[in-house]
């Protein structure tokens, strides 16, 4: 029998892909549309009905920190027996441990970080930039098992453009795999390709772990690599159980080898199966959804749940110069932490790490909690003890006293049949473990680091030309970037941007995103519902206001219809532009309460009024009584609505 909590709460396109029998099957996702409720409640439904054995299902995931929220919600879902989960690389890894223990053979040293080494060896010869460049279309390269004599043909066949010479990374990419073998080194690359081998030419191997995990679940597909999915292949074999997670609109890999093809032809490749699309996003507000969804091409983002409560329209706030932009951050954090948001549920997301950087001491100076993607993990990592020689995994473990190291270590032996202490040590260097901040600080990452993540507020920026896009190359990939960091939010979001900028020690005027004209129109519609919510049919008389000059009130209302702004691209335009944006904004909302309640608007909040609200914004609701023309009933009554609308 299935327990109703399985089933419970879910719509009727999530039931569905919980309770088809089709296999293969692919799940469509669109953000917020409860990817990971979907692929617990079908293994544990699939378990409840006798389906599927869970120590005989393997969850792959792009990260340690998603296969452990995984677990941990199957677990909550009643599963004594939990599925194997990790990564493409560390589930890799395990499997050829186990094979080279069989074989008697000595574990390689896994090369953990590929672009030091191709650093050491390009030595002087390159700048930074050029091998970025370089280590990008190795990866390239790899990802498609790609050799290094026939990367230029490869590479004119695709006619890929990557900006540096074949015939340079054609030698350094030689040099580096030369370097690897005299070492005695594997990188992570290496991993799956060794392991899609053995498969295809060990028979008993394969055979073994085909018995072994039978039931295969891949979540965030669109990020598969050619690699990864010829592994995936050899995993299934001649089976047909899997079950693939993924969302085109957050295939934001495409520079690191993801193809998102694969996901959109994976039916074709698999010949056959069913595909089910969740379509509604159960995550954020309607306007996030709706603003978020402005950043992608017309008719791609889901739709907003009506489930979901309405909340604040999101913002775009124009900056003189990053110290401007910081100290607006900070002003925008804090008032959302004093009004209840902990520091825990919002977070700060740019572009690059240099950004993340700068931020997190800076938000510091302003005496804002702040905590960087991955500064955890790496810190927990190197409180694992030093096994000695001899020591058992077990007796390994005991010594480890951390809770979090623990389910580290217990994860890694659900995947690795003979564990060891160095065996978890080289696991846990392919995890690809993100940090989950326990303390209560704003979370500061990339946009990258936010995948997959959720908070009630969050601040996008340094949305400028020259950072989104950060590159004019893949404009698809950075669009959907940018939608990424915007879906984020649950209820509040804010986008920031500066006028000028000093970047690369050089200061320079900056251009908003050519990505802002589509959300600020979306914004810009978000904040003309917010203002056309009804005043209280008895506000009028509890106020005071008098009815009797109703008829003058209806010919005295500004007709200033909600049209779209288009954001300001010097910086003297902006100042100017946005206070008379906070005064057309107070003034359609002051006429829209005006109507509704039949009074003249004036009775609502004077001109004088509004004109200093516009200009000089209360901090808060004890500020905005204090003002002249408002008063303590105003401000209980409209505070929430003008303090909405002015981003205090």
């Amino acid at each position: 029998m299935v327990p109703t909590q399985l089933l419970a709460g879910l719509d009727p396109q999530q039931l569905h892909a919980v309770t088809t029998a089709s296999q293969p099957l692919v799940i469509r996702a669109g953000a917020g549309s409860g990817k990971t409720r979907v692929l617990t409640r079908r293994v544990a439904y699939r378990a409840a009905i006798d389906d599927l054995d869970p120590r005989r299902a393997l969850c792959v995931t792009f990260t340690r920190e998603a296969a452990a929220e995984l677990r941990s919600r199957l677990r909550r879902l009643g599963l004594r027996d939990l599925p194997a989960a990790g990564t493409f690389h560390a589930i890799a890894l395990g499997q050829l441990r186990t094979r080279w223990h069989d074989q008697r053979q000595a574990e390689p040293t896994l090369l953990t970080d590929r672009t030091a080494l191709l650093r050491r060896i390009a030595g002087h010869r390159l700048d930074p930039a050029t091998l970025s460049r370089v280590a990008a279309e190795i990866d390239w390269a790899r990802t498609r098992s790609i050799r290094p004599d026939r990367y230029g043909d490869a590479r004119q066949r695709q006619r890929r453009q990557p900006g540096v010479d074949a015939e340079l990374v054609a030698s350094l990419f030689t040099e580096l795999e030369t370097a690897k073998r005299k070492a005695k080194l594997i990188d992570f690359d290496d991993l799956l390709e060794r392991c899609a081998e053995a498969f295809r030419t060990d028979q008993g191997f394969a055979d073994a772990q085909r018995w072994r995990f039978r039931h295969l679940f891949v979540d965030e597909f669109q990020d598969v690599n050619p690699l990864q999915f010829r592994l995936l292949q050899a995993w299934l074999g001649d089976g047909r159980d899997l079950c693939a997670v993924g969302d085109a609109n957050q295939a934001i890999y495409g520079w690191n080898g993801a193809d998102p093809t694969l996901f959109g032809r994976l039916t074709d490749l698999l010949d056959g199966g069913e595909v089910v699309d969740l379509t509604t996003n159960h995550r954020s507000s309607p306007a996030v959804v709706a603003v978020a969804g402005a950043a992608l091409a017309p008719g791609a983002a889901p739709r907003p749940s009506l489930a979901r409560p309405e909340a604040p329209a999101p913002r775009i706030l124009a900056c003189r110069d990053e110290d401007h932009e910081l100290a607006t951050i900070a002003g925008q954090l804090r008032r959302w932490n004093d009004r209840g948001v902990p520091w825990r549920e919002q977070a700060v997301l740019v572009r690059t790490n240099a950004q993340v950087r700068t931020l997190v001491e800076g938000l510091a100076r302003h005496a804002i909690p702040a905590a960087r993607a991955g500064s955890a993990d790496r810190a927990l990592l190197r409180a694992l003890p030093q096994p000695t020689a001899g020591t058992t995994f077990e007796q390994f473990l005991e010594e480890v006293s951390d809770p979090a190291l623990v389910t580290l270590a217990q994860e890694y032996a659900a995947l690795d049949l003979r564990p060891t202490p160095g065996g978890f040590i080289s696991w846990a260097a392919t995890a690809n473990a993100d940090e989950a901040v326990s303390t209560d600080a704003v979370r500061v990452g990339t946009f990258h680091r936010a995948k997959g993540r959720e908070w009630r507020a969050v601040v996008v920026a340094g949305v400028e030309d020259g950072y989104v896009p950060a590159s004019t190359v893949r404009a698809d990939e950075e669009r959907r970037l940018f939608y990424v960091a915007l879906s984020r939010a649950t209820e509040l979001l804010v986008c920031t941007w500066a006028a000028e900028r000093v970047v690369r020690g050089a200061a320079g005027e900056r251009r908003p995103s050519p990505y802002l004209d589509a959300v600020a129109r979306a914004c810009t519609e978000a904040q003309a519902a917010d203002e056309a919510r009804p005043m209280p049919p008895d506000f009028a008389r509890s106020a005071g206001l008098s009815r009797t000059v109703a008829a003058a009130g209806e010919n005295s209302v500004r007709a200033t219809g909600p049209a779209g702004p288009r954001v300001a691209t010097t910086l003297l335009e902006r100042l100017g532009r946005g206070i008379e944006q906070r005064n057309a904004a107070l003034r359609r909302w002051r006429d829209a309460q005006a109507r509704l309640a039949g009074v003249p608007p004036h009775l609502v909040l004077g001109d004088a009024a509004l004109a200093v609200l516009a200009e000089d914004p209360p901090a808060d609701l004890d500020d905005l009584a204090g003002r002249a023309g408002v008063g303590a009933l105003r401000a209980r009554r409209f505070g929430p609505d003008l303090l909405r609308i002015l981003g205090s």
